[in-house]
């Protein structure tokens, strides 16, 4: 079959067409794979949330753990209320313990006043100074009440416990 320069023209014509629409093809799946795998890898950093307040960066602030302990220096195992109070009066922050602790976060330093209230225990009161932003341990210690100690001993066991054979600090 006889080439002539027409036909030869439009071949490398077409041929230049499939090649230039492999080459769009190529480089649009080069693209929306780069994309894909920056997705893949950049959205479980985007999405990272520790999921409370108490890992969070405190800026000029801290987290304070409070650890309410009985007379014995034991976790107290009931709920108690722990309140803080900047400088003794300015309600800042207030939770609930649960295994004998509570962390309040709070946004500045300063002198902060710690209320502990449990029920068939005294109220606690103390004073503590935030200096520095992180973490803070404070540990408060409950009386029991004195009503508290002669309500009854464990039933069946030959009575009721009188409030003087309690140990208290």
């Amino acid at each position: 079959m006889p080439c002539s320069h027409k036909g030869a023209q439009k071949w490398v014509q077409v041929q230049a067409q499939v090649q230039a629409k492999e080459c769009v093809c190529r480089c649009i799946t080069r693209f929306l794979v780069a994309i894909v795998s920056f997705a893949v890898f950049a959205l479980p950093a985007c999405c990272q949330d520790s999921g409370s307040e108490e890992n969070e960066f405190h800026g000029n602030g801290a987290e304070i753990t409070v650890t309410v302990r009985d007379s014995s220096g034991v976790p107290i195992s009931s709920a108690a209320m722990v309140k803080l109070y900047r400088d003794g009066t300015i309600p800042s922050r207030q939770g609930e313990t649960s295994r004998g602790s509570a962390v309040l976060v709070v946004n500045d330093l300063g002198a902060f006043t710690v209320i502990v209230q449990a029920a068939g225990y005294e109220d606690a009161r103390k004073e503590v100074s935030i200096r520095v932003t992180g973490r803070t341990q404070v540990e408060v210690y409950l009386r029991r009440s004195s009503a508290a100690g002669s309500t009854g001993g464990v039933p069946g066991r030959g009575g009721a416990r009188k409030s003087g054979n309690l140990s208290t600090k």
